[in-house]
C-alpha cells in the first residue's frame, strides 16, 4: 500500500487522544513494520532533526502529538 493509502486508513485518528496502544491499530491499518509514537523518540539537542537528516524508511509511521492528542502522522 502507498503511504498515501496507509495515511487515507489513519487520518480519522488525528485529534484522538494518544494511547501507545495506537500503535499497534496504526500497524495492523497500515502494515508498517515500525510506529513511532512520542514516548519513542529520545532527543538529543546536539543532533539535527531536519527532515534532510531523518533517514526515510518506507516502513515507518511517526505519531505526531501534543498535550496527549495526536495532531498527525508522518510515513516514511
Amino acid at each position: 500500500m502507498t503511504n498515501e493509502e496507509a495515511y487515507k486508513k489513519i487520518k480519522h485518528l488525528i485529534g484522538c487522544p494518544y494511547h501507545p496502544c495506537v500503535k499497534a491499530y496504526i500497524r495492523c491499518l497500515t502494515g508498517k513494520a515500525s510506529v513511532v509514537g512520542p514516548d519513542d523518540i529520545m532527543f538529543n539537542p546536539a543532533l539535527d532533526y531536519s527532515s534532510e537528516s531523518f533517514d526515510y524508511d518506507p516502513d515507518r509511521a511517526t505519531i505526531d502529538t501534543e498535550n496527549g492528542v495526536i495532531l498527525d502522522f508522518f510515513l516514511g
